[in-house]
Order: C-alpha cells, then sequence, then structure tokens
C-alpha cells in the first residue's frame, strides 16, 4: 500500500501566502491528490480565507531557545556577514532588564574575540550544533505524528529551531525553498536539518556552497521562485484600479515606488525632483502614480497629491508587532495592471526590478542623495551596490542614476527608447529567476511533490 503524502508547510512570516498560495503551489498539490496542512505563525480570519478550503489549520507552537544559543550562533553568522561591507537593515536589539543587558554584552565580546581564532570557532561551531540537534518539542512532535505529516516545507532558513529538530529526530523531511536571495547575506550559514534546498539560480547555488561547505551539493536544486509566477506581459489587467486611475489612452504613467518609511525619510523630496524634471523633459500628457509601500501605515504620502500625482495604497496585510505581512491576490491584480500601464518604473534599488523586469517595464533608480533626504544608508548608492543586485547591473536590468542631471538625462532617454534595458531585463530573468511564468510553480511544485528519501 501506497503511503499517502501529507505535507505540512509553515507559515512563519506571511511571505508563504504569496510565494505556496497565491502561486498556485498548494492547489496543484491538493489536486494532485496530496494532503496539505499549514500551521500559521498568526491566524486570523482574512488569511484563512484566502487559502485553498482544502488546506486543514494546524496549530504553531512557539519555542524559543536560551538567549545565549542565539548569540552564540549571531557571532558566528556574522563571520560570513562581516565578510561584505554591505548590511541590510541591521537591528539594534533592546533590553528591557538591565542586568539581562550587561550579561548580553559581555558574553557577545567573548564569543566574538573567541571566533576570530580558528580552532575556537572550531569548537564553538561544533558546540552549537550539539545543542541544537538536542532540542525538542512534544507540542510538535505529537502533532507531527498525529497528522502523519510526511513532510515539512518552509521558505525562510534558520527559524523555529526546536520545530526543525523535532522533525529531524523524527526523520520527517525538511524541504527549504528561498523566498528572497538577500537572506544568503543576512542569515549567512543555514542549519543542517534541511533535505532538501531550493534556490533561484545557479549564482544562489555557488554562494550557497561558498558560505555552507558541509552541504551536499545534490541537496540544492534550481527552482526559481513561485512568488513572482503570475507576472508576464502577458498577465490580465484587472478593472477597478484602472477605473480608479482613470487615464486617458494617450497618457503616459510614470510609476513611483516609494521605500518603507523606515528605509527613507522625506522621500517626497526625490517625487519633487521628478515632477521638476518631467516639466524640463517638456512631458506633457503624464500621471505619476506613487505605490506606497505596504509597511507605510503613515498618513506621509497623501499630502502631495495634485493633478499630476495620485497615489496607490498597497493592498497587504500587515501585523507590525508580529512582523507577519502578505499581499492581498487584489494588490498583485493592481500591481499587475500599474506594470503593464506604466512607461516607467522609478525608485530606489529595490527587489522591484523583478516584477519590472518580468513585465518588461524599464526600472530607473535613484542612487544619490538629495536635500534633506535621509536613508538608513550612509550612501543611497550603497544600495545600488548590495550583493543582490550584482545581476542586475551586470546585465543592464534597471539604469542607476547618481546624481540629479544624470537622472534627468536617463529618464528623457527612456521616455523616447528603451530597447537596450529591455533586452537587458530579459537576460537579467533568465539569470535570476531561470524560469519564468507558470513553469516557476511547476518547479515548486515538483521540488516539493517528488521528493522522497
Amino acid at each position: 500500500m501506497i503511503k499517502k503524502e501529507r505535507f505540512l508547510f509553515i507559515f512563519n512570516f506571511g511571505s508563504e501566502i504569496r510565494q505556496f498560495s497565491h502561486s498556485g503551489v498548494i492547489s496543484t498539490l491538493l489536486d494532485d491528490n496530496k494532503e496539505v496542512y499549514i500551521s500559521l505563525r498568526v491566524q486570523s480570519d482574512e488569511i484563512i480565507e484566502t487559502l485553498d478550503s482544502r488546506v486543514k489549520i494546524l496549530p504553531y507552537y512557539r519555542k524559543s531557545v536560551a538567549f545565549y544559543i542565539t548569540l552564540l550562533k549571531d557571532v558566528l553568522d556574522n563571520q560570513n556577514i562581516l565578510s561584505t561591507t554591505w548590511k541590510y537593515m541591521p537591528k539594534q536589539k533592546v533590553f528591557k532588564n538591565k542586568r539581562n543587558e550587561y550579561i548580553y554584552k559581555v558574553l557577545k565580546k567573548i564569543f566574538e574575540i573567541s571566533v576570530k581564532n580558528r580552532w575556537l570557532r572550531y569548537l564553538l561551531t561544533n558546540l552549537e550544533l550539539k545543542i541544537l540537534f538536542s532540542l525538542y518539542n512534544e507540542s510538535w512532535a505529537k502533532l507531527l505524528q498525529d497528522n502523519k505529516i510526511t513532510k515539512i516545507i518552509v521558505n525562510v532558513p534558520n527559524y523555529n529551531y526546536t520545530l526543525l529538530a523535532t522533525a529531524h529526530k523524527n526523520k520527517i523531511p525538511m524541504l527549504l525553498a528561498f523566498h528572497t536571495n538577500k537572506d544568503l547575506y543576512t542569515l549567512g550559514r543555514i542549519s543542517p536539518f534541511y533535505n532538501r534546498i531550493g534556490v533561484w539560480n545557479n549564482d544562489m547555488k555557488d554562494e550557497l556552497l561558498k558560505i555552507n561547505p558541509h552541504i551536499n551539493e545534490e541537496k540544492i536544486l534550481i527552482i526559481g521562485c513561485s512568488h513572482f509566477c503570475e507576472f508576464s506581459p502577458k498577465a490580465n489587467a484587472p478593472t477597478k484600479i484602472e477605473k480608479k486611475l482613470n487615464l486617458n489612452d494617450d497618457e503616459k504613467l510614470i510609476l513611483y515606488i516609494a521605500a518603507a518609511p523606515f528605509v527613507v525619510k522625506n522621500e517626497h523630496l526625490y517625487l519633487k525632483l521628478l515632477e521638476e524634471k518631467l516639466e524640463i523633459i517638456g512631458l506633457e500628457k503624464y500621471t505619476i502614480v506613487v505605490k506606497i509601500n505596504p509597511m507605510d501605515k503613515t498618513k506621509y504620502w497623501p499630502s502631495y497629491i495634485s493633478s499630476k500625482v495620485k497615489i496607490v495604497n498597497s493592498e497587504w496585510e500587515w501585523n507590525e508587532k508580529e512582523a507577519f505581512n502578505y499581499p492581498k491576490k487584489s494588490d498583485i491584480e493592481n500591481f499587475i495592471y500599474l506594470l503593464t500601464r506604466s512607461t516607467v518604473c522609478i525608485g530606489l534599488p529595490s527587489t522591484v526590478v523583478v516584477e519590472a523586469s518580468l513585465m518588461q517595464v524599464p526600472f530607473l533608480n535613484i542612487c544619490f542623495n538629495y536635500k534633506n533626504i535621509e536613508t538608513i544608508y550612509k550612501k543611497v548608492s550603497d544600495m545600488w551596490n548590495a550583493p543582490f543586485y550584482k545581476s542586475v547591473i551586470e546585465t543592464n536590468a534597471a539604469i542607476g542614476t547618481f546624481n540629479p542631471l544624470e537622472f534627468e538625462n536617463k529618464l528623457k532617454e527612456l521616455l523616447i527608447n528603451n530597447e537596450n534595458i529591455l533586452t537587458g531585463q530579459k537576460k537579467f530573468i533568465r539569470k535570476e529567476l531561470t524560469f519564468q511564468g507558470y513553469e516557476i510553480k511547476d518547479k515548486s511544485v515538483h521540488f516539493i511533490g517528488e521528493y522522497n528519501e
């Protein structure tokens, strides 16, 4: 008798909803007679309504590990991260208890000094592994056994170690399908619990092996990322946002992608600069649409609405306290329409370059500090030079501008002729995602469904 497959998806941060649910990966597995369970770190009726009704929802158990274990891992990870000149959104740890803060700082200093010595680093790494493999949680074990789970799927590495270790002890395969290439640079090493790892491309695979030489190369498969499978120039446009904007056929849409408010302050000055440059260029029939960042809950942008500027809110669910967020299906449809209708997309360097390239929309990047604009980086150009942007630069998938005059000139060029950048974007997608459209979904389905020990 063939053992029935029962897959458990762990939704840790919300990105899994777009990557596995909106994309159709889970529905395809269900259509193929697999049983699918989801454990949600944050539960709500709104989330459950977005999921395929055939999915079974299971509890999520939060079991934190001792702070010194996390600290040891962070210090060891930093040995990889410190080898680069770029850090993504550095965070400051906040303590309520002064005594704990003091202990943390003392231990951190001891660990940081120790890992500089090759032999001590080796000993600490082995200590870390022994501690991780010793973790176990009875609640997770009972959930896995009672529901006869045969595979567990995650999209973010190194989270909920008690689940990872418990699954390992119960001999349940753990599959990791990377959600973002940034995780290679922000999370450092990958824990040893994964039986199979799905990456976007060959470069990701090489980087993963460089940072984690202990990983068996055969465990790593190139599958693209189903997060992007709905984006293509042939995608159907919705009507709601189209009616709301009410653009004339001969009117150019200039799409401005706003950053998160904690990344950039006074970003409206870039918008004002864009308006000034469009006037200098002499473009007459146009509308600038500012797509507000999904993590922006301020009342900042509506102040800058004018006859030439319209604002579109991102239709996301964002639980700031729990760091859990995801786009509604309508937001993806709106974004597809905006890109379909856009003449050019403008913003700071970001992963939006992937969607813009898939939709064949020129992406003009602002890479310069300007007036009173403040960012979490000393120089805005640091975002352009981030490791995850390497393929963008190599293939000319976006145009970087490093002063206001260059911004004006490149914008003018794109409004006249964009063939070169569109060619670059096609190269970028082949290099970055390897696959595109619903071929990516099929790769993810195969990655999950066909794996056997």
